[in-house]
């Protein structure tokens, strides 16, 4: 049975290159492609909350589809409890011939690096490095920045593979780093510039990376108007991400907005104005997400809205069927060329297994 540390998850995961990122992106879809075909190979989740409210435990069952050799059969446990300090917890992967347990890894980076590979399947579909060479020259700077709300381990993987991903386009020209807690900022962007190459420019420049305290309004409203890609990292309870702060930018540009950070109806980073768009008849935009079924249950941002299950695309669909070999602008024009473009994940433990 093998055994890793979260010190060797991260150690490996920190290595990896532009070749393994994309191998596994490949595993991830076909993982959401075989979940959306049966569905039963995610049960749904069990919750218990604890006698304070302080914490959630979340059990979460998976087996991986058996694709005819015994070797292949395979079922897994993620085991998370999520607190004021993060999601921790542990994967354990079983034989699915005889329930050996075959691994036990620690989840903690885990969680946050399948989550943040996740979004990136959505991202790479909605603004591929193609597209974003050519806005490059279009867009003539009115959104060359990353905006994100949150400095855990979410953020930071969410940063480092979209910073891999388009680190050849030289496009990105700053990161907005968003929190309530400045002092986190700051410990966040010491990490962050701890990235060396990938933060760097072809003219021998650098990436810039500030940080914006939550209640400095006015200035994250400029940093998110001009941001291609916003990413939300939050379990806030209130919308953080809003609608006037794209009001007055130009719109010749689609904007991709990721959030991972709610997982309880209650729980919300974007607020009615943008998601209420999707609730508007004849509106063809699609929440993209990781699955429809969990996220309408357990997504605050469409329960409170009230987005029905037409109006939302899974990730799977998007690289499966009619959407397989679509994607940028042909995209966009069968989203009806949206402002803003919202990718939802609540996380599924297939992910990991």
């Amino acid at each position: 049975m093998r055994i890793l540390s979260d010190k060797n998850i991260e150690e490996y995961l920190k290595s990896i290159g532009e070749e393994e990122l994309k191998e596994f992106q490949d595993v991830l879809i076909e993982s959401l492609i075989d979940y959306e075909k049966d569905e039963t190979l995610i049960p749904k989740r069990i919750v218990i909350e604890s006698e304070d409210k302080e914490s959630t435990y979340l059990i979460m069952p998976s087996k991986l589809k058996d694709r005819g050799t015994r070797e292949n059969k395979k079922i897994g446990v993620k085991v998370l409890t999520g607190s004021k300090e993060g999601f921790n917890g542990v994967t354990m992967i079983l034989d699915g011939n005889n329930g050996k347990p075959k691994s036990i890894l620690n989840a903690r980076t885990l969680t946050a690096f399948r989550t943040a590979l996740c979004t990136s399947l959505s991202l790479v579909k909605v603004l591929p490095v193609e597209l974003v060479r050519e806005l490059k020259a279009e867009a003539d700077g009115e959104c060359d920045e990353i905006t994100v709300f949150g400095v855990g381990l979410q953020s930071y993987w969410h940063l480092k593979i979209s910073l891999m991903i388009y680190y050849k386009t030289d496009y990105f020209q700053k990161i907005n780093v968003v929190s309530r807690n400045y002092d986190n900022v700051k410990r966040f962007i010491e990490k962050i510039k701890k990235e060396g190459k990938l933060l760097e420019k072809r003219d021998g420049g650098e990436i810039q990376v500030e940080g914006i305290a939550m209640e400095e309004g006015g200035k994250i409203k400029k940093s998110v108007q001009r941001s291609l890609v916003v990413f939300g990292c939050t379990p806030s309870t209130e919308p953080i991400i809003l609608g006037e702060h794209f009001r007055d930018s130009t719109g010749r540009v689609s904007r991709f907005v990721g959030v991972i950070g709610s997982y309880k109806p209650h729980m919300t980073e974007v607020d009615s104005e943008i998601m209420g768009e999707y609730t508007m008849e004849g509106v063809r935009n699609k929440v993209v997400v990781d699955s429809k079924a969990h996220c309408l249950a357990e997504a605050g941002e469409l329960i409170q809205n009230g987005v029905p299950a037409h109006a939302l695309l899974s990730i799977a669909e998007l690289y499966a069927g009619t959407l397989e070999h679509v994607s940028g602008r042909v995209l966009m024009e069968r989203f009806g060329n949206p402002h803003v473009i919202v990718a939802k994940l609540v996380g599924l433990s297939i992910m990991d297994v």
